[in-house]
C-alpha cells in the first residue's frame, strides 16, 4: 500500500510539473502575441500618419489594404477600369476621347459620367435618348494634365521612425525596405478637365435655388470636417512634441516627426477662417467664396460642369463673391469651361488679376 501511495505521488508531481509547464508555455506564447499585436498596431498607427503627413509617402488605399486584407487599393483600381470602361461603352467605336482617358484617375472620370448622365437624363425628359455621337459632342475640348511628385522622405529615416527592420518581412514575402522604397518613390498623377458644348437657355430661380442649397450643404460639410480635424490636430500636435521631447533625450531620430508637427503648426493657422467660413454659410443669405476656398475650388468646378448654366453672369455672381484661386489647375479648368472669361477680375492669392487672352492661350495650352 505504502508502495502504491508513493507511485500515485510520484505520478501526481510529475503531471503538477507538466501542467505547470503547459501553463508557462502559454503565459510565454500569450505574452509574445501580445507583444507582437502591439508592434503591428503600433506601426499601422505611424504609417497611417505618415500617409496623412503630406511628405509624399504612398497612398492610404495601399496602407489600408496590405495587412488588414481590406483590398481598397484594388478596388480603387478596379473601380477606375470600369468607369472607364462604362464611359468607353457609352462613347462611338472610333472615338477621339478614349485614347485621352487611359491613364485619368478615377474622380475625372466619374465628373465624365456624371457629366453624361445629366445630359441623358435632360434628353430622355424631352423624349430624344442621346446617340453616341452625339454624347461625344458634349465634351468641345478634353485637357489631360499630368504631374510627378517626389517625397522628401528616406527608407533609413522611416525605418527608424517605424521601428522595423529593412531585411525582414513586411507582408506577402515583400521586405520592409523594398515597401518603403515603393512608397516613397516618384508618383504621377492624371487628371482631365473638359468643357462642354451646351444648349443656350436660362436657370429658372427654382433651379438656382435647389444648386444653391445643395452646394451650401456640401461645403458647410467639408467645413465642418476641417474644423474637426483641427481639434484632432491639436491632440496629435501634444502627442508629437511629447514624443520629441522624449525620443530627442534618447538621441533618437526625430526629423520625420518635426516635419509633421511643422506641417500640423501650418494647418492649425488656417483655422479662424474655418471658423468665419461656417459663420458665412450660415448666413440667411450664405456667402460662398471663403468656404469654397478652404475646401477647394474644384468643388465649384464640379457643379459648374455638371449645371453650364451656371456660367451665366446673373448666377455665377451668387457663388463668385469672395472667392479667392491659389492653385494654377483650377483657374486653367475655370477659364477652359467658361466660368472665368476673358476680362474678368479675378482673386488670385489675395492679388487682383485680369484675365487676358495670354492667360486664356496658356490656358488651353497646357494639354496637348
Amino acid at each position: 500500500m505504502g508502495a502504491m501511495q508513493g507511485i500515485w505521488m510520484a505520478e501526481q508531481a510529475m503531471e503538477k510539473e507538466r501542467l505547470d509547464q503547459a501553463n508557462l508555455d502559454l503565459r510565454i506564447k500569450s505574452d509574445k502575441l501580445k507583444d507582437e499585436q502591439f508592434r503591428e498596431s503600433f506601426t499601422n498607427n505611424r504609417l497611417s500618419n505618415l500617409s496623412k503627413s503630406g511628405f509624399g509617402f504612398g497612398n492610404e488605399n495601399f496602407l489600408k489594404s496590405s495587412k488588414s486584407g481590406g483590398g481598397n487599393g484594388l478596388s480603387l483600381s478596379v473601380e477606375t477600369a470600369n468607369t472607364l470602361k462604362k464611359i468607353t461603352d457609352l462613347l462611338p467605336e472610333d472615338s477621339t476621347i478614349v485614347p485621352q482617358l487611359a491613364n485619368a484617375n478615377l474622380k475625372s472620370l466619374q465628373n465624365i459620367v456624371t457629366t453624361i448622365e445629366a445630359r441623358q437624363k435632360t434628353s430622355a425628359t424631352g423624349g430624344l435618348p442621346l446617340s453616341p455621337d452625339a454624347i461625344e459632342a458634349i465634351f468641345k475640348d478634353i485637357y489631360v494634365t499630368s504631374s510627378t511628385s517626389e517625397s522628401s522622405l528616406n527608407v533609413e529615416d522611416l525605418a527608424s521612425y517605424l521601428q522595423v527592420d529593412l531585411e525582414s518581412e513586411y507582408f506577402g514575402g515583400v521586405t520592409w525596405n523594398e515597401y518603403l522604397t515603393k512608397q516613397i518613390s516618384p508618383r504621377t498623377v492624371t487628371s482631365v478637365q473638359f468643357s462642354q458644348e451646351f444648349p443656350v437657355g436660362s436657370m429658372s430661380a427654382g433651379d438656382i435655388k435647389s444648386i444653391r442649397g445643395s452646394f451650401q450643404s456640401d461645403l458647410l460639410q467639408g467645413i465642418e470636417d476641417g474644423i474637426s480635424e483641427f481639434n484632432q490636430n491639436t491632440i496629435r500636435i501634444a502627442e508629437l512634441r511629447k514624443k520629441i521631447k522624449k525620443d530627442s533625450d534618447e538621441n533618437k531620430v526625430t526629423d520625420i516627426l518635426e516635419k509633421e508637427l511643422l506641417e500640423l503648426n501650418k494647418k492649425q493657422e488656417l483655422f479662424g477662417k474655418f471658423r468665419q467660413a461656417q459663420l458665412d454659410l450660415k448666413l440667411a443669405t450664405p456667402v460662398f467664396g471663403l468656404a469654397t476656398s478652404l475646401v477647394g475650388v474644384d468643388r465649384l468646378l464640379d457643379y459648374v460642369q455638371n449645371f453650364p448654366l451656371m456660367t451665366q453672369p446673373n448666377v455665377k455672381k451668387i457663388f463668385n463673391k469672395g472667392l479667392t484661386y491659389s492653385n494654377k489647375e483650377d483657374l486653367d479648368r475655370a477659364i477652359n469651361m467658361g466660368f472665368v472669361v476673358k476680362g474678368e477680375k479675378i482673386n488670385w492669392g489675395g492679388k487682383i488679376l485680369i484675365i487676358t487672352d495670354f492667360l486664356i492661350d496658356a490656358a488651353r495650352s497646357t494639354n496637348p
